[in-house]
């Protein structure tokens, strides 16, 4: 039987807990005294360095939670990898030079380098904030790459652009990480050609997108938004034009997320600001793709507007056993909020598309409450769900 994550095993949960471990460690009579440095104008004083590279490594000598200050008047090219091990440091952009007290706006950091930041390191939970940042990494590449035990914060910024030849167009992260998009961070405009467009995460990371942040318009071969390989994603609400994860697409399943061994997907919303996956496509499974027995997808007062499958499940493909569940915190449903809605999903493969707003088949389990059902279409069978007993893949 499949339960509801407790408090404990939220993802939200997970970083909070971090943030109060950073806390407590900075008061600690024990603490290291935190650096400053500060990147930009050839390193010439009051810079500290020439190069954001060169930067992390002094604050890698220092033992402290250090701070890096980029300027907006000499933005970094990052030729070669950053690497972040086993180091606690706060990135930020957006200050106008390096005499100025407080930033404005973002510094555009250009990745040539794949990744652009290579965050790592297992001796214990290392914290790691970027912040102010515009990561362009267009050029090829992703920007980030997150392993061991790492917990990442980016924070008013957007990653854009990168392809990469694998998996993981603009995040590749694997093991006990902590992956927090908040402050109306963006992810966007990646691909990869293996699967997840956006992120790839496995063996057992977190993925939250909070604070009107949101991952769009990727592009992989499952999973354009995010592939999720035993590990929790969550998203929450917003107010409307604050999409979580929107216009991604596969060409293959899952245009928004996909979901498999064991991952817990949980879209959370509250009256009014709904947790919102529009716009997004695939072959099967047009914002969602779920798998496998122990899979889990959680919603509430979530929406899922105008995504669109090939062949099957235009918001939502379930299959081998795995676990769907909405609902909503009010049983007033009218069109719009406050009611968790599928409006204008779609499945069409030249007549044979079904199960316009949902499809589940192989042992799959739907179980949706106080949930509005407008404008869903299928070109074949199963207007609103189709159910099978073969996978339509």
């Amino acid at each position: 039987m499949h339960h509801s994550p407790s408090c404990e095993q939220h993802p939200r949960a997970h970083a909070l807990r971090a943030l109060a471990l950073t806390a407590v460690l900075a008061s600690s009579p024990l603490a290291v005294e935190a650096a400053a440095f500060r990147v930009g104008n050839g390193g010439s004083p009051p810079c500290t360095h020439a190069d954001l590279a060169a930067a992390v490594a002094a604050a890698a000598a220092n033992p402290g939670n250090d701070q890096i200050y980029v300027t907006r008047a000499d933005p970094p090219s990052l030729a070669a990898t950053v690497d972040i091990n086993d180091q606690d440091v706060e990135i930020i952009g957006g200050f106008a030079d390096c005499a100025a007290a407080t930033p404005s706006g973002r510094t555009t950091v250009t990745v040539d380098a794949d990744p652009g930041f290579h965050i790592h390191g297992s001796v214990v939970t290392r914290n790691v904030k970027l912040r102010g940042l515009w990561i362009d990494a267009s050029a090829g590449g992703r920007s980030l790459r997150i392993e061991d035990q790492s917990y990442v914060e980016v924070r008013d910024s957007e990653l854009i652009g990168g392809f990469v030849s694998g998996d993981g167009g603009q995040v590749w992260m694997s093991g006990s990480n902590t992956l927090w998009l908040r402050g109306r961070s963006k992810l966007r405009g990646a691909g990869a050609s293996g699967d997840g467009g956006g992120i790839h995460c496995s063996a057992g990371g977190v993925v939250i997108v909070d604070e009107a942040s949101s991952v769009r318009a990727n592009s992989a071969t499952n999973g354009g938004g995010i592939y999720a390989d035993n590990c929790s994603v969550t998203a929450y609400g917003y107010p409307p034009g604050d999409e979580a994860i929107l216009d991604n697409s596969a060409s293959a399943d899952g245009g928004g997320i996909y979901a498999a061994n064991g991952s817990t997907i949980q879209l959370i919303g509250q009256l009014g600001l709904p947790a919102v996956m529009l716009g997004n496509s695939a072959r099967l499974g047009g914002a969602l793709f779920v798998t496998d027995d122990t899979t889990l997808a959680l919603g509430h007062n979530a929406l899922f507007i105008d995504n669109n499958a090939v062949l099957a499940g235009g918001g939502i493909y379930l299959r081998g056993g795995a676990t769907f569940r909405l609902d909503s915190s009010t049983s007033r449903c009218v069109l719009g909020p406050p009611c968790s809605s599928f409006i204008n999903n779609f499945a069409s493969a030249g007549g044979s598309g079904t199960g316009g707003a949902i499809a589940v088949t192989t042992g799959g389990h739907a179980l949706v409450f106080e949930t509005l059902f407008n404008e869903n279409s299928a070109d074949h069978t199963g207007t609103i769900a189709w159910v099978g007993i073969r996978d339509k893949g």
